[in-house]
């Protein structure tokens, strides 16, 4: 279907192009509106066809501050990989490749230039955040250390190998202020090559530079996923909404999101979970024509829990294994060990549900 698009695309930008050279000739008295419309046609065409070029597929995980978009992606690498404590912990955008061989495993971390240090701080400062700015003050001597030191690759086997430096790059705000982006190749993303995680900053962080970032993404991605904690959606949420469909508005955020409402185990009684998951489905069919397939509740911290991937951050913010249990037991009905520590979390329903998309539904938007 890729290469079959590929062509498709590639000959409807030939005939763009010719038709555009036609329209710029005064006897053709083609409307200036025309001519935009025209225009504007082929960009959302040309990324879609660098996309395919590439073999790429790029999915967003996007959601506010603390929402549990670390947690999630920890949970699909089935590695407590991402830093996720308390406060803000993603300084960077970290980007995740599926590669197919152990081989080819590694972390690459690309620092800012002097410029887009300088252009940091002047946002910063338009944006009145002190802390920030303080933080930068005060670890001058380490966020220039990494500036100098340039570009770094580090090589690894498993996962756990890598905690450390990808910590200190994307969530230690001593060296991460200083990091233009992370990119991370792993076999543990997929079982395709090609897939692309976006581990976006949340969008509420007050940084301008982050909400930029997002737009970028979310309006060159191919899917979405919104980790989101409350039932109804909030003003920064409904950004994502916007920002998807500025990307391309032959393709609507029903296409091509999927929500994953998270950390169910804090719920009180089953009673307010079944609430809360109706009125999630409401307020999406409302707002975006979402259809309720396309949501899936669950805890990605109960899933490191359960299946014995949880680091000791993740086990005294989360709980131990006893306690998460008894009360997924409680708010899902499922008594079944084995099909608790899975199904009741929604990590392998949503992973299932995105390669399904990725696989069959996929096709459906390229032909749009």
């Amino acid at each position: 279907a890729s290469s079959y698009y590929e062509t498709r695309l590639t000959e409807a930008l030939n005939i763009q192009r010719h038709a555009i050279n036609l329209a710029n000739l005064p006897q053709a008295e083609v409307p200036t509106k025309l001519k935009e419309v025209l225009v504007q046609e082929a960009k959302p065409t040309r990324r879609q066809l660098e996309r395919l070029k590439k073999r790429e597929f790029r999915i967003a995980v996007v959601g506010l501050e603390k929402a549990g978009k670390s947690t999630f992606i920890n949970a699909w690498l089935e590695c407590d990989l991402l830093p996720a404590k308390g406060g803000r912990c993603t300084f960077t955008t970290t980007q995740i490749y599926s590669v197919e061989n152990e081989s080819e495993q590694r972390l690459e971390v690309q620092a800012k230039t002097e410029d887009e240090f300088i252009n940091l701080l002047r946002e910063l400062e338009i944006a009145k955040a002190q802390e920030d700015i303080n933080t930068i003050r005060a670890n001058e001597i380490t966020l220039q250390q990494v500036r100098k030191e340039g570009n770094r690759n580090f090589q690894f086997t498993r996962l756990e190998d890598i905690r450390e430096p990808l910590k200190k790059y994307v969530a230690d705000e001593r060296y991460a202020h200083a990091v233009l982006e992370a990119r991370l190749y792993t076999n543990k993303l997929a079982q395709a090559e090609g897939i692309v995680f976006y581990d976006v900053p949340g969008l509420d962080s007050g940084l301008a530079k982050h909400v930029d970032e997002a737009q970028e993404m979310l309006s060159d991605c191919d899917a979405v996923i919104l980790v989101q904690r409350f039932t109804s959606l909030r003003e920064k949420e409904l950004e994502i909404i916007k920002f998807t469909e500025l990307g391309d508005k032959n393709v609507t955020v029903a296409d091509k999101l999927f929500v994953f409402l998270s950390r169910i185990d804090a719920m009180g009684s089953a009673e307010a979970l079944k609430t809360h998951i109706q009125e999630a489905s409401q307020d999406w069919l409302k707002r975006a024509k979402l259809p309720p397939e396309r949501i899936v509740y669950g805890s990605a911290g109960a899933y490191l829990i359960l299946n014995n991937l949880a680091g000791e951050q993740t086990k005294s913010e989360i709980g131990d294994a006893s306690h998460i249990q008894t009360r997924l037991q409680r708010l899902t009905g499922i008594t079944d060990e084995a099909t608790l520590n899975t199904n009741g979390t929604g990590i392998p329903e949503i992973k299932e549900k995105i390669f399904n998309y990725i696989n069959t539904e996929r096709v459906v938007i390229l032909k749009k």
